[in-house]
């Protein structure tokens, strides 16, 4: 399908930021302490390092997905349920094969051991679920669609239609003058479809480099007449993903799953933010704001009313930034699986945001003079 680069009007300017020191003593080691951020549109030769901010990014958020499922009433369940069983099954065995005293300190230390064991193995469950598997399904997700080539979803465009006819024998002469005239009526609709989409529908992707490493990055995705699918091949539920393990590959364990829209599709003027990230050692210090700042600034400049932000079960401080922050509203959550796992949708109007946000500038970020721009 035809591409097309994003005009210069809409290409993003470079940001300088640095923290000035204080005048007291000590502020030449104060300045050299603070780094030197940059934000900047993202560049091909950026792609091993967005992959890997991305995926250090999330593996750091394995504690919030088994609290998550620690919050599931059915996780309880289970786990009581477990543990009833075991308490009735192992006494009695010990009573009957061992011939211990069911109310000898003996059988106490064993109902404690019970309880200790059932517990640290269901932690341990729940723990290796959430890293290997969850987390892992939603890392290999990114890097093999949408960050495998961001450039292709973020920066470009694609032409609505695909001329697969044009090369097509025709026998008879008038039919081939018709579907002549038929392919130029497409050419021209294919054509203002596509201007319209341009004008209408960018996208962009912001890199934050501390000191020329990547701190931070974030997605704007634009509004795709359909949802980008999810690519991978042998896709399954994470019960069965953990049933195959258990059976070393040997089952499937029934037919795939329906591939999930990585992206979703949106009418003309919004965008998605999506692949929204700073590194670990970076957080707390206001960087998310910053790369939202950018991108809703961004989205204002491009004629987007409406931004959308997804967000998951193990991303509550993210949902917390959007809510409280900068002011967006839950649209959906759609729930995925039985153990707290979710998929929710927030949007934020771009005029409503600038109102609140669009002066509020902090005197730390410097944006680079347009002139030194490269």
């Amino acid at each position: 399908m035809a591409r097309k680069k994003m005009s210069s009007s809409t290409a993003d300017a470079p940001v300088n930021t640095t923290t000035a020191a204080s005048s007291g003593d000590g502020s030449s080691q104060a300045a050299a302490s603070v780094p030197r951020i940059l934000l900047r549109t993202y560049r091909p030769t950026d792609n091993e390092a967005v992959q890997y901010l991305f995926t250090t990014t999330m593996f750091a958020l394995v504690p919030e997905g088994v609290r998550r499922k620690l919050w599931s009433p059915l996780t309880w369940i289970v786990w009581f349920v477990g543990y009833g069983a075991l308490l009735m099954t192992v006494p009695r065995a010990l009573v009957r094969f061992a011939g211990m005293d069911n109310e000898s300190m003996w059988m106490t230390g064993v109902r404690m051991f019970v309880t200790f064991a059932w517990a640290l193995f269901g932690f341990s469950v729940m723990f290796i679920v959430t890293e290997r598997f969850e987390m892992v399904d939603k890392v290999e997700q990114a890097l093999e669609n949408d960050l495998k080539d961001p450039e292709a979803i973020y920066l470009k465009y694609e032409a609505p239609f695909d001329d697969e006819d044009e090369d097509e024998e025709v026998a008879d002469d008038d039919e081939a003058s018709r579907r002549k005239q038929q392919q130029e009526e497409k050419k021209k609709l294919n054509w203002q479809q596509q201007q319209e989409q341009e004008v209408h529908r960018p996208g962009h992707f912001w890199l934050l480099l501390a000191d020329d490493e990547p701190c931070g990055m974030l997605g704007l995705a634009p509004a795709f007449d359909a949802p980008k699918m999810d690519q991978r091949t042998n896709l399954a539920p994470i019960w069965k993903q953990v049933l195959r393990a258990l059976s070393g590959n040997r089952f499937q364990f029934g037919a795939n799953s329906q591939p999930l829209a990585v992206i979703p599709s949106g009418p003309a003027h919004t965008a998605t933010i999506v692949r929204w990230a700073v590194a670990n050692q970076f957080q707390q210090c206001g960087l998310s704001s910053l790369l939202m700042h950018r991108a809703m600034t961004w989205a204002h400049d491009a004629g987007i009313r409406d931004v959308y932000a997804i967000t998951n079960e193990v991303e509550l401080a993210a949902e917390q930034i959007l809510e409280k922050r900068h002011g967006f509203r839950l649209v959906r959550r759609h729930k995925i699986g039985l153990f707290g796992r979710y998929r929710a949708v927030w949007v934020c109007k771009v005029v409503e945001w600038m109102a609140v946000n669009g002066n509020h500038v902090n005197s730390r970020f410097k944006p680079k003079d347009d002139k030194k721009e490269e």
